[in-house]
C-alpha cells in the first residue's frame, strides 16, 4: 500500500503545466502549483490547493469553472473582475468566486502577484475539481 503523503514544503512542488488550456504565452508569464489535489503532491480527491503567480503587467484572462474558489493575496497588486464588480486586490484579500462566475485578474503593481488558490468539491461531487477551466473568448 502507497504511503499518503502528508505535508510538502512548496519549493518541492514543481508548477504544473498547463498548456493543453492555457495559450503559450501565457505560460510565460503565469505560473499555478497544485499541492493538494487529485493529481497533486499530496493526493486529495475533494481538494484542489495552490499557488498562483502572475508577473507584472501580465493578465489571467477571463476563465469559469465549475468548482467554486478562494483566492488569498499574498503578495502584488491586481485589478479584478468578478462576475458584475470591478475591485483592486492586494496582499491580505480573499476573494470567494461562485460556480462558473466568470473572473479574471490584471497584475497593475510593480512586482510579482501571488496567491493561494482553493477549490473544492460542493456536496462531495468530485467531478467538479476535476474539470478544465473554460477560458472566455476575448
Amino acid at each position: 500500500m502507497e504511503k499518503t503523503q502528508k505535508y510538502i514544503h512548496e519549493d518541492e512542488v514543481p508548477y504544473g503545466d498547463y498548456s493543453g488550456i492555457y495559450p503559450e504565452k501565457m505560460m510565460q508569464t503565469m505560473r499555478a502549483k497544485r499541492i493538494i489535489a487529485p493529481n497533486g503532491a499530496i493526493k486529495h480527491d475533494e481538494i484542489l490547493f495552490g499557488t498562483l503567480e502572475i508577473d507584472a503587467g501580465e493578465e489571467y484572462p477571463p476563465h469559469r469553472h465549475e468548482a467554486p474558489e478562494l483566492y488569498y493575496v499574498l503578495a502584488g497588486e491586481v485589478e479584478c473582475l468578478f462576475g458584475d464588480e470591478h475591485f483592486v486586490a492586494r496582499k491580505g484579500t480573499v476573494i470567494q468566486t461562485a460556480p462558473n462566475e466568470v473572473h479574471s485578474f490584471k497584475n497593475i503593481g510593480s512586482k510579482k502577484f501571488i496567491a493561494v488558490a482553493f477549490w473544492w468539491a460542493p456536496n462531495g461531487d468530485t467531478e467538479k475539481i476535476k474539470k478544465k477551466l473554460e477560458l472566455m473568448p476575448n
